[in-house]
């Protein structure tokens, strides 16, 4: 439609960006005396909580030869807006290389985009769910700003993404009555202030 074809895989660096963030967190279990009896790396995937949910609902008996590790965490994209307060000049250009060789490229400014994210944390009991939010939240405040080179080809370097933790919700679930299996779920949404290139 617009007569060129490019991609430079942003959406699925930011992706990455993000889950990157969050897969070394290790939660140690104590006992009474506050020795640690077990560590355990606290798994993270893509895709809705909700799909990890039912999965371990429908293996409940656990005989099957799949189950699922609690705790773990999930994450998604929720929402890509543009966002107009970053706008820069339509007519600006970009340049890299040198023009003697031959090698000049020229790239329109970036459109900003903010992409929110989920990350559910998902536990079945409290003081896990507690241990990994208290390694998130104090990293955010509420911005942690993250670097990346998007556009080797371009040579930008590496450019400043401000990611902003946005709110923080907590919830318990059970299967059927109180007696049953409980999930303590965690949500976390955040903001990444993103650019997207043009060709």
């Amino acid at each position: 439609m617009l007569g060129k074809t490019w991609y430079f895989g942003l959406i699925r660096k930011y992706v990455t960006i993000f889950g990157t963030l969050f897969n070394d967190i290790v939660i140690n279990r104590v006992d009474l005396d506050n020795n640690t009896t077990k560590t355990i790396k606290v798994p993270i995937a893509y895709g809705p909580k909700e799909r990890y949910l039912t999965r371990q609902i429908q293996n409940e008996d656990l005989l099957r030869p799949v189950s699922l590790v609690y705790p773990r965490m999930a994450f998604e994209i929720v929402d890509i807006r543009y966002d107009s307060d970053r706008k820069l000049s339509s007519i600006g250009k970009c340049t890299t290389g040198s023009s003697n060789n031959g090698n000049l490229h020229v790239q329109n400014n970036p459109v900003p985009y903010n992409i929110s994210f989920r990350l559910s944390i998902i536990a079945r009991n409290s003081d896990d769910a507690l241990r990994i939010v208290e390694q998130i939240i104090p990293y955010f405040t509420p911005i942690l700003n993250v670097s990346a080179n998007l556009i080797p080809e371009m040579n930008y370097g590496n450019i400043t993404l401000p990611l902003v933790l946005t709110s923080v919700n907590q919830e318990e679930l059970y299967e059927g009555d109180f007696a049953s299996k409980e999930y303590v779920i965690w949500t976390l949404e955040f903001t990444l202030k993103g650019f997207l290139y043009g060709p």
